[in-house]
Formats: structure tokens, C-alpha cells, sequence
């Protein structure tokens, strides 16, 4: 099974935290991809295209990271999302359709398909 953990970042500083932690707990550099300076609009991250909404945050340095970690089974699926979330990440899955202030976990281990 190959999956991958994407999750986002509200700075790029927390992403190179997040790739460093990824690999201090075992995971290989190349299983681990970071796509730095997305842009954040009020507090939450887009897929980087610009729009008249959210070029005035680009421009103010609101910008964040997307992390991705391409995971073989269900213990590196764990593993990562629990360091990813641990960190402060932001799930991309239920990015969309939470509000900004929802705190519930990233990944449900019993939804496993």
C-alpha cells in the first residue's frame, strides 16, 4: 500500500520543523516532499493561486508550506500523521470543510480503508 500524509502549514518555519522531526523519528528524506511559500488567506491555506482575495495577504508575507509524506503501510501512516499534527498542522482533507477554529484530530485510525 502506498498512501501519502499531506498536510499544511501555517509557516514554512513549521514545515522544516515537521520535515526535520519526520526524519529524526525514522522517516527517509525522500519520503518526504515540502512545498514552501503557499499562500495563507485569513489564517487558512490555498493551493497558491492567486486571486484578488488573497494576494494582499501574499504580499504582507503570509506565507505557509505544504508537507507531504509518502508512507508504505498503516504504522508509517500513524507515525507521520501524529508527528504532522503534533506540530500544528492543518489536515488538507478537512481543510475545505471545516471552520478555521475546529480542533478536532487530523486522521481517524478507525476509518482505515
Amino acid at each position: 500500500m502506498s498512501q501519502s500524509v499531506i498536510a499544511i502549514f501555517e509557516t514554512n518555519e513549521e514545515a522544516q520543523k515537521a520535515k526535520h522531526a519526520l526524519i529524526s523519528k525514522g522517516f527517509d528524506i525522500s519520503q518526504i516532499d515540502v512545498n514552501y511559500n503557499v499562500d495563507v488567506e485569513e489564517g487558512r491555506s490555498t493551493d497558491g493561486q492567486q486571486t484578488t482575495t488573497n494576494e494582499h495577504f501574499a504580499n504582507e508575507g503570509n506565507q505557509g508550506s505544504i508537507v507531504t509524506v509518502h508512507v508504505v503501510d498503516n504504522r508509517e501512516l500513524l507515525d507521520a500523521t501524529a508527528i504532522l499534527e503534533d506540530l500544528g498542522a492543518i489536515d488538507v482533507n478537512e481543510f475545505s470543510a471545516k471552520p478555521a477554529g475546529d480542533s478536532e484530530p487530523l486522521f481517524d485510525p478507525e476509518n482505515i480503508s
